[in-house]
Parts: structure tokens; sequence; C-alpha cells
């Protein structure tokens, strides 16, 4: 668990009480599979969208620390007659590590076959393990801004790239004039 009174807090550009990190990157992991920049940086995040994610360990984290046990999963025939798992069409989506996200983690074990053993996956957003996606409006009023701080509080667009903060987010919605919109990812 993380210990975060120890940072002293700052009011944000909403008027909400954050965390006041240092630059200084001292990386973790958190318990969702996401690399934080440090400690107070996840602590941060847990105050912005209302999470309880805690330190795994110290450093970034590992594919191998996101692992997908698909033997879980009852199997049936498929009409091809090879056995796969029996899924159901709940919408919990997975990335797997070719890129393409699954409905969910039974889907992409169906689709790797993989009822023996573990099976590794990854994000290209941040903690697309065991998810709801919630797509939610940013107010980018004020942006395009000439630089943005190295500060890394990484938001997923619906664009599928992930940007290192609002700034890098608000800008990119305004340079490119399109439609993102802003992605939270919620552990269901």
């Amino acid at each position: 668990q993380v210990d975060c009174s120890k940072y002293p807090n700052t009011t944000n550009d909403e008027g909400k009480e954050m965390p006041l990190c240092p630059k200084t990157p001292s990386p973790v992991c958190g318990s969702n599979g996401v690399t934080y920049s440090s400690e107070c940086l996840l602590c941060a995040y847990n105050v912005e969208y209302g999470s309880n994610i805690s330190k795994d360990h110290d450093g970034e984290c590992k594919v191998s620390d996101m692992q997908v046990d698909c033997s879980k999963y009852p199997n049936t025939t498929n009409e091809d007659g090879k056995e796969v798992p029996l899924c159901t069409k709940n919408y919990s989506p997975v990335c797997g590590t070719n890129g393409v996200t699954y409905d969910n983690e039974c889907v992409l074990c169906a689709h790797n076959m993989c009822r023996q053993g573990f099976k590794p996956i990854c994000c290209l957003c941040l903690h697309i393990f065991h998810i709801r996606l919630l797509f939610l409006q940013v107010d980018c009023s004020g942006y395009p801004k000439p630089a943005c701080t190295l500060e890394y509080f990484p938001l997923c667009g619906s664009d599928n790239q992930t940007y290192s903060n609002k700034c890098a987010f608000c800008n990119a919605v305004v340079y490119v004039q399109t439609w993102i919109t802003f992605v939270l990812l919620a552990t269901s």
C-alpha cells in the first residue's frame, strides 16, 4: 500500500486537491499492471479517478506482471472441431500483445487457444485488464498550449493513443481538429 498522506497537496485546474508530485522519476508498478512515474503520481491517479490502486513493486511493470490463466474457462468444440474456451458476451476488454483489443479475457484465450497455462497480455492504453470503458469529455478550452509539462499522468484517447497528460491530449485534439474523446478506464 502507498502512504499518500506524505505528499503535500495543491489545487488543480478543476479545483480538486491533488498531491504535489516531484518531477524526479522513480517508477513503480501499480496493482493494475500499469507503470507510474512515481508513487506520488500513483496517488494522484487514485485521487483523480477515485480508484484504489496500490503499489505492487518498485520499478516498471513487466509483461509477466499481467498474465491470464486460460485454464479457468470451460471448453467447447467449435465448427472446425477444435476445442476452445466457452466465452460469455461480457464486455470487459483486454489488449493482447498483438495490439488487438478483445471483448474479454476469455475471448483473448479463445483467439490464442491457450487452455493450457498462462498467456501474457499487455496494454496499448493504460490498464486494459478487467476494465469497462467510459467515454468522457475533457475541457480543452484554453488549448493548444505552446509547451506541456513533463508530468506523466497518462490519458487514453478514443483514437487508441496514450497521451502523457491532459495538456498533450488537449493539444492533440486541437491540432488534429477531430473528435477525440477521453477514455477513462475504471476497474470493474
